[in-house]
C-alpha cells in the first residue's frame, strides 16, 4: 500500500511540475494557466515529491538488520597443529607393556571375538606345512640392520639394552619379563621371540591360502597386536611348539585367562579358524576368568 502510494504522489508531483514550469515561463496548453497558477502548481509539485520520498524510504529495508549471520571463524593455525599431531601420533606403533600378567581381560569381548571365528576340522586339502618356504624367516623391515627379533627385544625390554657390537645389531642383554613362566631374563640368549599363535597353527587355521606378502607380515607383525610377538623362555617357548591351548598352557596359571584372551584376539584379527577342541577349551576357560 505504502508503495502504491508513493507511486501516485510521484507521478502527481512530475505532472504538477512541468506544468508549473511551463505555466511560469509563459507557455500555453488548451487550459489557460496564470503565472500565479502556475507557481502553486509547481510548489503542489515538488510537495508531492518529497512525499512520495518519505514513503519511499520506509519502504527500504534496515541492511544491517537482514545481514547474514558470519559463519563461524576456524582457528586454521589450531586446526592445523592438531592433524599434524594427530598424523605424527598415528605413524609412531605403541609400546608394548612387557609385565602382561597383571593385565585383566574384557570376558566380554573375547567371548564375542571367539563366538566370530569360524570352526573347522577338515584339514585334508591343505599342503603340508613348511616354515622356510611358506614364511621365511626374520626380516629387517626399516633397513636398520635390527631384524625383527631385535626389535621385539628393543620394544619389551624394561631397561637399557646392550648391544654384542658397535654395529647395534644385535641384542646381547637387557631386561625381559617372561609371563609364560612369571620370570625375568638378563641375556638375549635365554629368551625365544614366540609367536603367540604359531606359524603351524596359522597355516593350518587359513594363513595357507594368504599371497606371500601376507604370510611374511603375520610372521614379523609388530603393529597389527601388541603380543603377536613376544619374548619368552626359549624352553617354556620349544615346549610350546605349535600347539595349541588345549595341548600347551603356560606353567604361570595366573597368565591363563590372558593367554586364551590374546590367542582368541590374535585368530580374530587374522580372520583363521579354529578347531571345535580348541573352540570348546577356550570357551570355558574364558567364561571362567
Amino acid at each position: 500500500m505504502i508503495q502504491i502510494l508513493s507511486t501516485v504522489f510521484l507521478i502527481s508531483g512530475l505532472i504538477a511540475i512541468f506544468i508549473g514550469t511551463v505555466g511560469v515561463f509563459g507557455y500555453s496548453f488548451k487550459t489557460v494557466v496564470t503565472r500565479q497558477q502556475a507557481i502553486i502548481i509547481l510548489f503542489a509539485g515538488l510537495t508531492s515529491l518529497i512525499v512520495a520520498g518519505r514513503f519511499n524510504l520506509q519502504t527500504i529495508p534496515d541492511i544491517n538488520s537482514q545481514q547474514t549471520p558470519l559463519a563461524p571463524q576456524v582457528n586454521q593455525s589450531s586446526t592445523s597443529t592438531t592433524q599434524l599431531n594427530n598424523q605424527n601420533n598415528s605413524s609412531q606403533p605403541s609400546q608394548q607393556n612387557s609385565n602382561v600378567t597383571n593385565t585383566k581381560i574384557d570376558v566380554s569381548i573375547s567371548i564375542d571375538q571367539l563366538n566370530y571365528l569360524v570352526i573347522n576340522d577338515d584339514f585334508s586339502s591343505i599342503p603340508s606345512y613348511d616354515r622356510d618356504l611358506y614364511f621365511g624367516s626374520w626380516i629387517d623391515e626399516d633397513g636398520d640392520c635390527q631384524n625383527t627379533r631385535a626389535e621385539v627385544l628393543l620394544i619389551e625390554s624394561l631397561s637399557s639394552v646392550s648391544f654384542r657390537d658397535n654395529s647395534s645389531c644385535t641384542v646381547d642383554s637387557g631386561e625381559w619379563y617372561d609371563p609364560y613362566t612369571d620370570s625375568t631374563f638378563y641375556f638375549a640368549s635365554d629368551v625365544d621371540i614366540d609367536h603367540f599363535v604359531p606359524l603351524y597353527d596359522a597355516f593350518y587355521s587359513g594363513a595357507y591360502l594368504w599371497p606371500e606378502y601376507k604370510r611374511i607380515e603375520y610372521s614379523n607383525d609388530l603393529y597389527v597386536f601388541e603380543h603377536h610377538l613376544i619374548a619368552v623362555d626359549k624352553g617354556e617357548n620349544r615346549s610350546k611348539g605349535k600347539k595349541p591351548p588345549h595341548e600347551w598352557m603356560p606353567p604361570n596359571s595366573d597368565y591363563h585367562c590372558e593367554y586364551a584372551s590374546n590367542w582368541i584376539t590374535i585368530k580374530y584379527l587374522w580372520e583363521l579358524t579354529v578347531t571345535t577342541q580348541e573352540y570348546n577349551f577356550l570357551q570355558n576357560l574364558i567364561q571362567n576368568c
